[in-house]
């Protein structure tokens, strides 16, 4: 059977074909409209979920740094004095448990006040980080060693008996004594500290006490002249 050519269809059937054809490009027409707003829509909610997340990760990351930032001294990055208190008390915790001994060596920079008064406090500050890496260089890297406030410094030596500690603030001690202090102008300075020494359990098995005794210690060694290391007697 042969089809009707449609030039040759009845009036009626062509313009329903019209209609037909137009309702279709009408719904088509619609149908991009609709897909470009999905897809601008979902283009737009992908942007702003990757925007929310990346800056949520950054955020996160900044609390992070100011945590830590908030336990580091801010001179030497190393332990603050409220980090110190967290941690020492933490350390004679675990010492007690494991059966352990613990060691605190309290240093003291000697004369200190006479780099400020002659060289200015940022000179002073340039002598007090090189300090501190110093004191960190020497101690152990699962020591604790914290900058307890102005020219004071400490180290919680972990595990180790008193007779230890002691071989460990000589050390300290020389290294000091024996390094040039590199001023911003390339001057080369010379410092001395004086540190007390005191251990749990054989001194005492209180964290308070334990650093007292040490500051004891440190009064003894700056009596004996200075540049010295001295136990509670």
């Amino acid at each position: 059977m042969l089809c009707t050519p449609l030039k040759n269809a009845h009036p009626l059937t062509l313009k329903s074909f019209d209609i037909g054809f137009s309702f279709l490009l009408k719904n088509l027409i619609v149908l991009k409209d609709v897909l470009i707003s999905y897809y601008g829509i979902f283009a737009a909610s992908s942007f702003l979920l990757y925007f929310l997340l990346e800056n949520t990760t950054e955020a996160n990351k900044i609390y992070s740094q100011m945590k830590d930032d908030a336990k580091k001294d801010f001179l030497t990055g190393l332990n603050n004095v409220r980090q110190f208190d967290t941690l020492l008390n933490k350390a004679i915790n675990e010492a007690n448990e494991r059966n352990e001994n613990l060691s605190f060596l309290f240093i003291d920079v000697d004369f200190f006040k006479k780099v400020n008064d002659t060289y200015g406090h940022t000179e002073g500050d340039l002598v007090l980080k090189q300090l501190g890496d110093i004191i960190k260089n020497t101690c152990r890297s699962f020591d604790i060693v914290s900058r307890n406030g102005g020219e004071e410094f400490s180290a919680i030596l972990l595990d180790c008996p008193l007779d230890r500690a002691v071989k460990v603030a000589e050390r300290v001690r020389n290294n000091i004594e024996h390094h040039g202090f590199i001023l911003s102008t390339g001057q080369e300075i010379k410092m001395t500290v004086s540190i007390g020494v005191s251990s749990y359990p054989e001194d005492t098995l209180d964290a308070d006490k334990l650093v007292e005794y040490s500051d004891i210690a440190l009064y003894n060694a700056k009596r004996e002249g200075r540049n010295n290391v001295s136990t509670k007697k």
